[in-house]
Order: C-alpha cells, then structure tokens, then sequence
C-alpha cells in the first residue's frame, strides 16, 4: 500500500497546477491518501490515480468557480495583474 500511497503523491506533486490535485499535495496525508485506496480497493497505479479522479475534478470545479468570481469581482484585467496570469477558462 505505500507503493501506492508514494505514487499518489508523487503523481500530485507532479500535476500541482491540474485540477484539482494541489488539493491533494496541500492537504492530504499519507493515511488519508491510504484509506481513499483501501476503500477503492486499489491495487496497480491507474487504480490509485483513478480513486482520487472524483476528489480532484470536485476541486477543480470549485477552484473555476472561486476563479470566475474573482474576476467577476476584479474585472480580467486586475486579475491578471493581481495573479500574473490570465483566468484558466478565458480566452
């Protein structure tokens, strides 16, 4: 199991800036990461990685939704500057 605990994190650590996996980097400990496995009852990578699909797409969801307000709140422009990079879902 922390074969597979090592990989969820390392896998993380590595996809900080996709979705919703800082989250996961910021967060989470290696025996909840163990117990989301156990649960899933993940035995290879894939099925580590995919036991944390729903929690990483549920933080990317909320992470948009806390971004859209942002520049609602702020305007693109003043955003930007603010975070040094244009809104994720703007074009």
């Amino acid at each position: 199991m922390s074969a597979l605990v090592e990989h969820v994190k390392a896998y993380a650590m590595e996809h900080y800036n996709d979705g919703g996996w800082d989250v996961i980097v910021e967060c989470w400990g290696d025996s909840e990461i163990a117990e989301v496995l156990t649960e899933a009852g993940a035995v290879t990578e894939a099925d580590a990685r995919a036991a944390f699909a729903p929690l990483v797409d549920t933080w990317q969801d909320r992470q948009a939704d806390a971004e859209f307000h942002q520049v609602e709140a702020l305007g693109v422009e003043d955003f930007e500057r603010y975070y040094g990079h244009a809104p994720r879902w703007h074009g």
